[in-house]
C-alpha cells in the first residue's frame, strides 16, 4: 500500500486514488488472512496483478468518461468496491470456518468422535487412546522425589529492588531439580494461591504425554489448594537447550531462529500424544505462534481455555 499512497500524494489523480484504495483493501485482506512463508511469492504476484488491473481499469474508465455516454455515468467504482468487499468478507468467513482446533485423533470417522475419550470400535478402525493413558510409571518407589509449591511471593532483584512475583518454593526461578539418567522421578506440584492455575511443562526432558504439563491439552490447570503428581524416567542426559558450534546435527529442545535463518527439524515419532509446539518468545506465542503436533490415534478430554 505504501507505493500507491506515495503516488497519490505526489501526483493527485483518480488513477492514483483508485490504486491507493485497492492497496488499502489488499493490506486489510493480508492482515487478517496472512499468507504462509511458502505463499509469499504468490501473494506478492497476485497483489501486483490486482494493482495493475486496477490501474488499467481506472485508465479505461477515465477514457470512457472523457467521451461521455451512459456507460461512463454508471457507478463502476461502487460496483467494484462492492465486489471486492464481498470477496474479502467471504474469504475471512471461509478462513474462520476452516480454523477449527485439531485435538488429535485424525479425521472424524462415522460414528466415532475424535473429541470423545475412549476407544473406537469396528473393523479397520484404529483404537483411540486418550492422553490420560499415556502416563509415566505409576508403580515403584521414586529414586528422586520433589515437591514444588507455586505461590505469590516477593523477589529481590540484582539491583536490590523487591517486586511481587510468582515463585516455586519461594524463589524465582524455582529450585534446580537434578536427577540421574534412568531414575524414576516424582514431582508433586502444589498450588498455594495462584488463582489462574498452574502446571509444570518440561523442556529438554522426553516425558510421556500425560506428564507434559500443558493446560487444556494434557491436563487441567492445578487450582489453588490442589496438587498434581508427575512421574517419568529421563532417558537422556543434558538439558538440550544449547546450540551446536560446529554446524553439525545436534539434539535440542529449544531453538532460536533469527530473521532470515532456517533450520531442518527431524524427530522420530515414537512418543504418542498431543504435543505443544510454540515460539518461546511469549509475545509471539500470545499472538498466535502456537500449534499442536497430534498423533492420529490419540485424543484429549482437556478442551477449552487453559485458565
Amino acid at each position: 500500500m505504501v507505493l500507491p499512497l506515495v503516488w497519490a500524494l505526489v501526483r493527485s489523480s483518480p488513477v492514483a486514488a483508485h490504486t491507493t484504495a485497492m492497496g488499502a483493501w489488499l493490506s486489510f485482506y493480508f492482515l487478517y488472512v496472512p499468507p504462509g512463508p511458502q505463499g509469499l511469492p504468490v501473494a506478492a504476484g497476485a497483489s501486483a496483478l490486482v494493482l495493475a488491473t486496477t490501474i488499467g481499469a481506472s485508465l479505461l474508465l477515465d477514457d470512457l468518461r472523457s467521451r461521455g455516454g451512459r456507460l461512463a455515468r454508471l457507478p463502476w467504482l461502487s460496483g467494484v468496491a462492492a465486489v471486492v468487499t464481498a470477496a474479502a468478507l467471504g474469504s475471512l468467513f471461509l478462513v474462520s470456518e476452516s480454523a477449527t482446533t485439531d485435538w488429535g485423533g485424525g479425521p472424524e470417522r462415522a460414528g466415532h468422535s475424535v473429541h470423545a475419550m475412549g476407544r473406537g470400535h469396528g473393523a479397520g478402525t484404529p483404537a483411540m487412546r486418550s492422553v490420560d493413558e499415556l502416563t509415566g510409571p505409576r508403580d515403584g518407589t521414586p529414586d528422586a522425589r520433589f515437591t514444588l509449591t507455586a505461590a505469590h511471593g516477593t523477589v529481590r532483584l540484582s539491583s536490590g529492588k523487591k517486586i511481587d512475583a510468582l515463585t516455586f518454593n519461594g524463589i524465582s526461578p524455582g529450585p534446580e531439580l537434578r536427577v540421574g539418567k534412568g531414575q524414576l522421578v516424582e514431582v508433586t506440584l502444589v498450588n498455594k494461591d495462584v488463582v489462574e492455575g498452574v502446571t509444570l511443562h518440561w523442556h529438554g526432558v522426553d516425558v510421556p504425554n500425560a506428564e507434559d504439563g500443558v493446560p487444556g491439552v494434557t491436563q487441567n490447570p492445578v487450582r489453588p489448594g490442589e496438587r498434581h503428581v508427575y512421574r517419568f524416567v529421563p532417558d537422556r542426559t543434558g538439558t538440550y537447550n544449547g546450540e551446536a558450534v560446529t554446524g553439525s546435527t545436534w539434539w535440542t529442545d529449544t531453538l532460536n531462529v533469527a530473521p532470515g535463518e532456517s533450520y531442518e527439524i527431524d524427530f522420530s515419532a515414537d512418543n504418542p500424544g498431543v504435543w505443544m509446539d510454540h515460539c518461546h518468545n511469549f509475545e509471539h506465542a500470545e499472538s498466535g505462534m502456537i500449534m499442536h503436533l497430534a498423533y492420529d490415534d490419540v485424543t484429549t478430554p482437556y478442551h477449552g481455555p487453559a485458565h
